[in-house]
């Protein structure tokens, strides 16, 4: 089965990324036999991380001409990776340098891209670190492949900050939920900061969903370390010792507060967690006020239930995430409710009871 472009052009992203990681492991003099090792597993692992790695190996040799520098600036450079003559000789194999035109304009592409991700290389090589920030919209959902072979799936709604360095990997989850597919590197640990969690994994995945009040980790697979954020504890005990780590096994979830920064070991339905990833919403026995909330998460209208006992009335059952009139339909179900609705969305309240008929 063919792959779908989105799904292909994310897979080349990856390995353009891996690239640029390597060629600054394999030329840091500190390089490890083991690290050749897993350089060699990963060149093996698809033709396509053999491609951008040479790709980006030509232009960082080209980088080091001296006669290139302080002459020409990095635009220099791109534009002249891009040009026609330059590109028939990054081509392996061609002597002759009259070069059909689609496959100019291939290698010009290739060229190009190379060159930003050689800069990136050097940049990663002077201040250690590489940092990128993810987002998404109301009802949005992606998939991002990192750099590292980790893989991200965000939820609607959520952001993330990523920082790579040789000596660790760390992401905060600034806001919403993701599931985070670590790629085993024993001597980089996987951290995940919230507001008010820490967790740390070598290879694992877990799901991760994060508010300002509130952390809530689920081990997928594998196992997970989580504590309180050291700022929460701070806060909830003034004494930074009292900070304490739990374990977490898959199937196992915890849950961390602002008031109650130590983690809480509780079984989880893995299944019901990761229901946002097939678009489904989960409900047991919620109350209806907690249901209109996680739908508003996916939706751009709102519902609003005017009433105290239809805020705390309990709901059951599994949605769409993107149908919030189902929602709705559902509670015009009762007859003693009334609905009206404008350009924002649905509100709901009891009607008001009548009185009897006087004789």
């Amino acid at each position: 089965m063919n792959e779908r472009p989105g799904n292909l052009e994310s897979t080349r992203q990856a390995s353009r990324e891996s690239a640029a990681y390597w060629l600054a492991v394999l030329e840091d003099p500190d390089c490890t036999a083991e690290e050749r090792r897993e350089f060699i597993a990963w060149l093996r692992s698809a033709t396509a991380n053999v491609d951008e790695f040479l790709r980006v190996g030509t232009l960082m040799h080209r980088l080091r001409d001296p006669k290139l520098w302080p002459a020409k600036d990095v635009q220099a450079l791109i534009d002249e990776a891009q040009a026609p003559a330059s590109v028939s000789r990054l081509r392996p194999g061609t002597s002759d340098s009259r070069v059909p035109a689609t496959t100019t304009r291939r290698w010009a592409t290739a060229a190009s891209v190379a060159a930003f991700l050689v800069l990136g290389v050097a940049a990663w090589r002077i201040y250690g670190t590489q940092t990128e920030t993810y987002s998404t919209s109301t009802g949005e959902q992606r998939v991002i492949n990192l750099a590292d072979g980790s893989r991200l799936q965000l939820n609607t709604r959520s952001r993330v900050a990523t920082e790579f360095s040789r000596k660790g990997r760390r992401v905060q989850l600034l806001d919403g939920e993701a599931i985070f597919y670590v790629a085993k590197d024993a001597r980089r640990p996987f951290v995940v900061e919230s507001a008010n969690a820490r967790v740390t994994a070598v290879g694992t995945a877990f799901n991760v969903r994060a508010d300002t009040q509130q952390t809530t980790i689920t081990v997928l697979e594998g196992r997970v370390r989580v504590s309180g954020s050291q700022d929460a504890v701070e806060t909830a005990t003034q004494i930074s010792s009292q900070r304490s780590d739990l374990i977490l096994g898959s199937g196992e979830q915890a849950v961390i507060t602002q008031d109650e920064p130590t983690p809480r070991k509780s079984p989880s339905n893995v299944a019901v967690v990761t229901a946002w990833t097939k678009n489904r919403i989960v409900f047991e026995n919620t109350p209806m006020s907690e249901a209109v909330a996680e739908f508003a998460r996916y939706n751009g209208r709102r519902v609003t239930l005017v009433d105290e006992e239809l805020r705390t009335r309990k709901i059951s059952g599994v949605f769409a995430s993107n149908d919030l009139q189902s929602l709705v339909q559902f509670l015009a179900s009762d007859p003693r409710v009334e609905i009206t609705s404008d350009a924002t969305g649905w509100t709901v309240r009891l009607r008001a009871e009548q009185s009897p008929p006087v004789n």
